[in-house]
């Protein structure tokens, strides 16, 4: 209790003393100044063109926090370098540095509270900020002005909750630890902005796919959305909970090197730092390799496919069924197929079909299949049902079957000339045109054809000679 009164103690002082700096206001009118410009380009563009383009309809504030909220964390980002670089050097300045060092407060109590102010008085002007654009987007609504909406609120909230203190929280632990092992603060300022400069180029470099893991803006891996909000999942709790894990061991291991010493053991405290840095950035190894395995996967899907893409189809006649649909939960399936083979003509004179091929999700599991009412031997990988059944040219056949699952969004659109996951750069904005071929959630279930959640004569590529 102590300590954590220390800290705040501690976080109160550092904030007043950042109020009194000329930069910290300068740092807060650019942000400032910046956001409301770019929430006015995006509003008025959307509001007096929209109707001009379909492509321009999506330049809309409401949706791209992810382009505002990138501007304003970069902005405070940068200032929270210029807050935190000469945080001992600003205490010998005072010459508060054999105050400070006799005090009963630990390291990590001093530079945790430091560390806290700094991330309060980047994140305060930011709330005040957000809350500002969301009226000026609500009074628009309300008096029906030809341009001016709210930001999507889940993305909004996300974004000043989840995404934006931690970021500030990683980067000010990495300007601490910084300022605590060079003890140069013009050393300190060019690494942390060369590391800052080399961050913003490397994130506009990565694929999509990556971004989840890598970055902590929530909007700029998932677009907002009115009929899906994402406020936090699985992937980005991991990877938030790993960056809280970097950010307390880089504090510690600034707490180490601090030429203050407290009653504490270094080399325990070193210890602890040192293996907060491995398992937080093991987890975020772990989250980048999960999501290149899922391209890998889809990649494997689609070379599977194409080995058979000019293999003969099956004709449908006619399917009756039944679909339950239980939002997140599951798809359920009872199918009744007629079937027939193509003409001896069509089959380039092949008398009689070998086995049936179907594409069908393999999120879904085939729980009984049967041909004309009796069982027969199938497979279903890689979403290939093949099913061993030898089908004469014109003859016909019954098929049955029951199946349930979720749908696996990845397993759509396989021979698409550009997969939206590995996108990055300037290329990246046509994640805006959309990023799911099917959504199965618990508020919103979309059951597009391109993901085969019903099974289709044939493979999941076109035949050759067709576009």
């Amino acid at each position: 209790m102590d300590s954590l009164q220390q800290l705040l103690a501690v976080a109160t002082a550092e904030m007043r003393s950042s109020r009194r700096l000329a930069r910290t206001w300068l740092f807060i009118a650019l942000s400032a100044l910046i956001g409301l410009v770019v929430y006015a380009y995006y509003t008025v563009v959307h509001g007096l063109f929209s109707n001009m383009s379909a492509t321009v309809g999506l330049i809309h504030a409401r949706f791209l926090i992810a382009s505002s909220g990138f501007f304003w964390t970069a902005i405070f980002m940068v200032a929270i370098t210029f807050l935190a670089f000469d945080i001992r050097a600003r205490d010998t300045r005072s010459q508060m540095v054999e105050v400070l060092d006799v005090r009963p407060i630990g390291n990590v109590a001093l530079l945790g509270g430091r560390l806290l102010g700094v991330v309060l008085i980047a994140w305060l002007p930011l709330a005040f900020l957000a809350v500002l654009i969301q009226s000026i987007g609500m009074a628009g609504t309300i008096f029906d002005w030809p341009f001016g909406e709210p930001v999507q609120p889940t993305s909004i909230l996300a974004f000043l909750i989840v995404d934006a203190p931690l970021t500030f929280a990683l980067w000010g632990a990495i300007v601490i630890f910084l300022a605590t092992a060079l003890r140069n603060r013009l050393i300190v300022a060019g690494v942390a902005l060369a590391l800052f400069g080399l961050m913003v180029w490397r994130m506009s470099s990565v694929p999509i796919y990556l971004l989840p893991a890598l970055t902590g803006m929530t909007s700029m891996s998932y677009t907002a959305s009115d009929l899906l909000p994402r406020f936090i999942d699985a992937t980005i709790f991991s990877q938030r909970v790993c960056v809280l894990a970097i950010t307390v061991g880089l504090l510690l291991f600034a707490a180490a090197l601090h030429p203050r010493r407290d009653r504490a053991s270094q080399s325990a405290r070193l210890g602890v730092a040192a293996a907060l840095v491995a398992v937080g950035s093991a987890g975020i190894a772990a989250l980048v390799l999960s999501a290149t395995d899922a391209v890998a996967q889809r990649a494997a899907w689609r070379v599977v496919h194409e080995q058979q893409r000019d293999a003969p189809r099956v004709l449908v006649d006619r399917i009756v069924g039944r679909a339950v649909i239980e939002p997140g939960e599951a798809l359920r399936l009872e199918l009744d197929y007629r079937l027939a083979a193509p003409a001896a003509q069509s089959l380039d004179h092949v008398q009689s079909l070998d086995q049936l091929v179907f594409s069908f999700n393999p999120g879904m599991t085939i729980d009984e299949l049967r041909v004309d009412g009796e069982q027969r031997p199938f497979t279903h990988e890689s979403g290939l049902l093949t099913v061993s059944v030898p089908l004469v040219a014109g003859a016909g056949a019954e098929l049955s079957l029951a199946a349930s699952g979720i749908p696996d969004a990845a397993f759509g659109y396989l021979d698409s000339a550009l997969d939206v996951a590995q996108l990055s750069g300037g290329d990246a904005n046509l994640f805006f045109l959309g990023s799911e071929a099917s959504i199965y959630a618990k508020s919103y279930v979309a059951l597009m054809p391109a993901v085969y959640w019903l099974p289709m004569p044939g493979v999941a590529v076109e035949p050759d000679g067709m576009a």
